[in-house]
């Protein structure tokens, strides 16, 4: 008899964990009901996927990666060029402005390709939270090819891009 009742109660107990909790279920909700790619559904994707099993940092990126969403490149401004480190290489820094309205960018790529190497080199930065109107720089070190001398890092001799932006949209309440 006595292990009869231990076994309800565990089940009990158990049967409860599963239910969860009323925030819990308003989380799942949230998700549901929102625009897939804005930061409310990001957020409730947090909340719902907590888990012991999954470290904060790559729950964060599953979730930018299930919620992001591709944003046009004709809504930013970027600058780069080549910078000397105080060890005498050279880095590529990159300052890259979010124009948009509504957006927080939460990856990009940097595309770079000089004219003395054969293929581009592509960086890419994520995660990142990059606010409406406010601008961020990347520097980048492990350059694939390293330019000689200051003619070399002049305007013509290399090109660079930002592609692949994606972003959450804000919506405040």
């Amino acid at each position: 008899m006595k292990r009869n009742n231990i076994f309800v109660l565990a089940m009990v107990f158990s049967l409860s964990a599963f239910a969860g909790s009323n925030e819990t279920n308003e989380a799942l909700e949230t998700e549901k009901n929102v625009d897939s790619s804005s930061v409310a559904a990001f957020n409730a994707c947090m909340e719902n996927n907590q888990s012991l099993l999954i470290q904060s940092q790559d729950l964060m990126t599953l979730c930018l990666v299930k919620h992001s969403q591709k944003v046009d490149n004709k809504e930013f401004q970027g600058q780069g060029r080549y910078i000397k480190t105080d060890q005498g290489e050279r880095s590529f820094s990159v300052q890259l402005v979010n124009s948009t309205s509504d957006k927080i960018v939460t990856s990009y790529a940097v595309i770079l390709k000089h004219n003395n190497q054969e293929e581009a080199q592509i960086f890419r930065v994520s995660p990142v939270g990059i606010l409406p109107g406010k601008s961020t720089v990347a520097t980048f070190s492990a350059l694939d090819y390293q330019p000689k001398n200051d003619q070399e890092v002049e305007g013509g001799q290399f090109q660079f891009g930002i592609d692949a932006i994606f972003g959450l949209k804000l919506d405040l309440k």
